[in-house]
């Protein structure tokens, strides 16, 4: 698999640079253009923030590591498995993979 950088938050200075660059400022699209970069500037402080304060919190009440990230041996659940099918209720039929049928894991609360 290729390397893939992290994902960066979009940076929208740029966008008002160029945006400050038109001539004509009394435009009702150069104004929509600008109260969508403000707001969208502050949805992503807003965003960054709460997602801070949620990891923070998942910190202190000690939620494990994502599951891709845990051993088989640590997934701990009550459920069931069963086959995957079409959800057609009249005529079912099964998904298959590779020939065999696939099975999918229900939690139960």
């Amino acid at each position: 698999m290729a390397y893939r950088p992290p994902k960066k938050q979009p940076q929208f200075a740029d966008l008002k640079g160029i945006l400050s660059q038109s001539k004509q400022t009394d435009n009702a699209l150069y104004q929509t253009v600008q109260i969508l970069i403000e707001r969208l500037t502050q949805f992503q402080g807003i965003t960054v923030d709460r997602l801070d304060q949620l990891d923070d919190e998942l910190d202190e009440i000690g939620v494990p590591e994502p599951v891709d990230e845990l051993t088989p041996d640590e997934i701990v659940g009550l459920g069931y498995w069963t086959p995957l099918t079409d959800g057609d209720l009249d005529e079912t039929n099964l998904i298959f993979a590779n020939g065999e049928c696939i099975a999918v894991f229900v939690p139960t609360p």
